[in-house]
């Protein structure tokens, strides 16, 4: 049993990433018509930036990126993850699909405001924010402090959102590697997180599964011999 599934508070609000009517856990089918109407005003808005992106409202077809950015942060502050996701690049200097030329005035950047948007993006189910904000917070970068069990909360939720056959598409960072990180800071403990060598075992050992499904037996060996090490400083 995936002993992670029990410690995510609930699943994304939405099942690709993109709308983010956040839905009730009790009855997800329920959606709350203010929060739908958000997110429908949200995508207006994205799709004027988009259009501003592409110049379709100039008779050169230039870019006009001020009405571009400014309709970004309309549909952000709407609640459509990617455009929170969009903005939370933008700040971060991290590369993206949508609007990939698009630029802030460098006045205009900040880190905290990034990682805001990219946090906001990740509850929203965002799946590469989820990443991003768990990498943050285990490395300590973007503005923010090392916060493990910020980090734990997040990568979580990601393997939450994804599943082995997405490692096939090479879509998403694969599981086994997530695991692996997960089991490691048990392992250590630190930063806001309690040490926990049994815990990590277990995750080591998941992680050697995967990637023993992955068909990179090396690495699976690799996290045999760590799951082995973390239940011997078990009491």
């Amino acid at each position: 049993k995936q002993w992670y599934q029990r410690r995510v508070r609930g699943k994304s609000r939405d099942d690709g990433g993109e709308a983010c009517s956040p839905i009730t856990d009790q009855l997800k089918e329920d959606v709350d018509p203010e929060l739908e109407r958000a997110t429908i005003l949200g995508q207006i808005h994205f799709d004027l930036a988009v259009y501003h992106y592409m110049g379709r409202f100039e008779e050169d077809r230039t870019q006009d990126g001020v009405s571009s950015v400014f309709h970004l942060e309309k549909a952000a502050m709407c609640g459509l993850s990617t455009a929170e996701f969009t903005l939370g690049c933008l700040h971060l200097n991290i590369y993206h699909d949508e609007l990939k030329e698009l630029q802030l005035n460098a006045n205009e950047v900040s880190e905290k405001k990034g990682m805001l948007w990219m946090e906001k993006a990740a509850k929203h189910g965002n799946v590469t924010a989820l990443l991003t904000a768990a990498q943050a917070y285990k490395e300590g970068c973007y503005s923010v402090e090392k916060k493990w069990n910020k980090a734990e909360k997040y990568y979580l939720a990601y393997l939450d959102r994804t599943s082995a056959s997405t490692d096939d598409m090479g879509t998403f960072e694969p599981r086994h590697q997530i695991l692996s990180k997960l089991a490691e800071m048990c392992c250590q403990g630190g930063h806001g997180l309690e040490p926990d060598p049994n815990r990590a075992g277990e995750l080591y050992s998941e992680a050697a599964d995967c990637a023993m499904t992955a068909m990179n037996g090396r690495l699976a060996n690799k996290f045999y011999m760590l799951a082995e090490e973390a239940w011997s400083y078990v009491e």
